[in-house]
């Protein structure tokens, strides 16, 4: 599909790659319908073998699962129920990085 495409040829330029999170991330806050077709990837990226990038999606699906107002874990329970699974992942890291989110959902949930 053209989301795969694109997020491969994003992953070969090392310059973009640095940043497509980033550019996840803000897309996220302005128009988050756009992010459908990459968010399958994203879950993909979960399930990597590759620690680095469990931690870094990881950490991009905390910041927009917290984000204010987000319905991202109520629209996408697949993605979120993949994410809640890093809670038990193999790497300390992820596991740690999973537990240091949890103040951001239960300060950002009590306030809606």
């Amino acid at each position: 599909s053209s989301s795969t495409r694109l997020m491969k040829g994003i992953e070969t330029d090392s310059g973009l790659h640095s940043r497509v999170y980033d550019l996840i991330k803000e897309l996220n806050r302005v128009c988050p319908s756009i992010l459908l077709a990459v968010l399958p990837q994203l879950q993909e990226k979960l399930k990597s073998s590759d620690v680095n990038e469990r931690l870094e999606v990881t950490r991009l699906l905390a910041e927009m699962f917290s984000d204010k107002g987000s319905e991202l874990a109520t629209q996408n329970k697949l993605l979120w129920n993949c994410f809640l699974r890093r809670f038990n992942d193999i790497e300390a890291a992820v596991r740690a990085e999973c537990v240091s989110t949890c103040k951001n959902f239960i300060l950002k949930s009590s306030q809606t």
